[in-house]
């Protein structure tokens, strides 16, 4: 086993891992539940412990999901290979490891507290496949950037969607197991997998729910946005959508990586009249990036302060913070 090798077996230092090692993945995807992966560190220190959980959809679609556990707070990018595609290689001893090889696709994952966790990615596979790899171990190509310098690249749009893409789950009307139900009465067919992996929100409310079914209060715009987000890892036309409203609707459900979808948009978006809506967002969900976009911005345009949202804040913390910003290195 190499250095860079993430399993139990291996203590891999986070800055040198390069492969995730899951041993009898055929039997882990035919008996759903949760599994350990292993952890990496920085030399004795433990640092990131990853895992996943295993399910069955209807039609035989076997799920595999992805999560890492964040030992302490801080900041991470983490590239895992994007393909479903297997490749076979025999090993010295005739052990066959499952290789999903090919480009990585990137994300940047935030833990505001120690042992918080993220959501990675999701790999799909078919019966034929889990037949394949009964006893054997499948490997995922991996790397990890450590408190990487910029957040939000110029492609991170394309980077989000590319990591939370189940379109064709999206288009399988037959495989949905699962209903949502808003105030209106409109019913929307979905699969309860895809919620329990994109919201820590739904998955603890769905961890021991025995119905088929759940009522969100939540207009019926709101949760189409948030199901094609779900499903697509983007929403369409978002610059002509309330940039405070997907926002809030991101901190109701702890949706991280909508929060980084936002950022860009919220640039485009930011006016006088809604900055303090949106430094109190970012305050309140620990948003950095975007609270120094938006002090900066208060600092540019002063006029700001004269709206009612400024007279009617009532966050001492915010206002301090945000004062102490705009008069630094004032004359």
């Amino acid at each position: 086993m190499d250095k860079g090798d993430v399993s139990p077996l291996n203590n891999c230092q986070t800055k040198e891992a390069k492969r995730l090692y899951i041993y009898d993945i055929g039997t882990k995807l035919n008996t759903p539940g949760q599994y350990d992966i292993g952890g990496t560190y920085t030399e004795d220190e433990s640092d990131l412990w990853f895992f996943c959980s295993t399910s069955l959809c209807p039609g035989y679609q076997y799920l595999l999901n992805v999560f890492v556990c964040h030992r302490k707070p801080g900041i991470i990018s983490v590239g895992i290979t994007k393909s479903n595609k297997l490749t076979y290689k025999v090993n010295i001893g005739t052990v066959t490891n499952n290789v999903l090889s090919g480009s990585l696709s990137w994300q940047t994952l935030r833990a505001v507290e120690s042992d918080e966790i993220n959501y990675i990615k999701t790999f799909c596979f078919t019966e034929m496949d889990t037949v394949r790899m009964k006893y054997e171990t499948l490997i995922i190509y991996l790397s990890i950037e450590c408190e990487p310098k910029c957040l939000v690249s110029d492609n991170v749009i394309n980077r989000v969607k590319l990591n939370h893409d189940f379109g064709e789950l999206l288009s399988n009307e037959s495989s949905k197991d699962f209903e949502l139900k808003t105030p209106s009465g409109k019913v929307y067919k979905i699969h309860k997998l895809v919620l329990i992996a994109q919201s820590p929100v739904l998955r603890k409310t769905l961890k021991n729910l025995n119905e088929k079914s759940l009522l969100l209060d939540i207009c019926d715009d709101d949760l189409e946005l948030l199901l094609q987000f779900f499903y697509t890892g983007t929403i369409n036309n978002v610059s002509e959508e309330n940039c405070i409203q997907l926002l809030e609707m991101a901190g109701r459900f702890e949706l991280r990586s909508l929060f980084l979808f936002m950022q860009d948009v919220v640039k485009k978006q930011t006016t006088i009249d809604n900055a303090i809506d949106i430094a109190i967002i970012s305050e309140r969900y620990k948003l950095e990036d975007m609270q120094k976009y938006i002090f900066q911005f208060i600092k540019e345009h002063p006029q700001v302060l004269n709206t009612e949202s400024w007279k009617n804040l009532n966050d001492i913390k915010l206002t301090k913070k945000l004062l102490e910003n705009i008069y630094t290195n004032r004359i």
